[in-house]
């Protein structure tokens, strides 16, 4: 991820520089460092507002890839502070414009978490049908999915 980061913002250089003091790192990449810094914090409001600022700027748009990515951590951040309906919506998103099994698997978590575990189903199953490594045992273990 670093090195796409580095990429998109012209920064295709050896690796030693990832050892530069965090000044000469890119303004868009330190707040990516910073939103991605707080969602592992739990800091959700200030990784919201970070995601925000992220999703706004005028790098927006440039790798569908990495766009997805934004939209799924901001995801997490919404969800975390009880807006589901944006969760949902930034989840959608992030798989329409790159699909990965790990966002497959949070709508089926979300739709579990918030007690419509059916819509999340053919969510789940493209998670597993992706590799998700958490995907085969739910389904084994709460549904007739194999039985088939």
């Amino acid at each position: 991820m670093i090195n796409k980061i580095r990429k998109l913002f012209g920064q295709e250089k050896q690796q030693k520089e990832i050892t530069k003091p965090k000044s000469e790192i890119p303004h868009e990449a330190q707040l990516y460092l910073a939103a991605i810094a707080n969602l592992q914090n739990q800091n959700y409001p200030n990784a919201l507002e970070l995601f925000n600022r992220i999703i706004a700027s005028d790098n927006y748009g440039i790798d569908a890839e990495q766009d997805a990515g934004f939209h799924y951590n901001r995801s997490i951040a919404k969800s975390n502070l009880h807006d589901f309906d944006g969760a949902f919506r930034d989840l959608h998103k992030s798989l329409s414009l790159f699909e990965r099994s790990e966002t497959n698997f949070e709508i089926f978590r979300l739709n579990h978490q918030l007690g419509t575990p059916q819509e999340g189903m053919p969510f789940l199953v493209r998670a597993y049908e992706m590799g998700h490594p958490s995907a085969e045992d739910i389904l084994r273990n709460n549904s007739n999915y194999f039985n088939r």
